[in-house]
């Protein structure tokens, strides 16, 4: 469903690419990685206030045993730095066990 590439780029091109696919009424799916980690997942963005994000790279985890999402270290990374361009009303995280 996608045209994926693949590129390096700054927050603030991320967020100009993003305002230009919201323009033309296009969902925006980006594949994101920590730096210096293996930890990523799949950003998917609807809208200006819609987006959902999948913990499905290399998940971290609580504990490994039971397989649950460490959400902590998730929203410390991702919050705060969309939290700069857009207003974060709420956010809530689920999962399938």
């Amino acid at each position: 469903m996608f045209e994926w590439t693949s590129a390096d780029i700054s927050i603030n091109n991320f967020i100009k690419l993003v305002d230009e696919k919201e323009n033309l009424n296009e969902l925006v799916a980006v594949e994101l990685y920590w730096k210096d980690t293996d930890i990523g997942g799949h950003l998917l963005l609807y809208n200006s206030s819609d987006f959902s994000f999948e913990l499905n790279i290399n998940t971290r985890y609580i504990t490994t045993e039971i397989k649950i999402p460490d959400f902590n270290w998730y929203v410390e990374r991702i919050i705060p730095c969309l939290n700069q361009h857009y207003h974060i009303m709420q956010y809530k995280f689920e999962f399938i066990y």
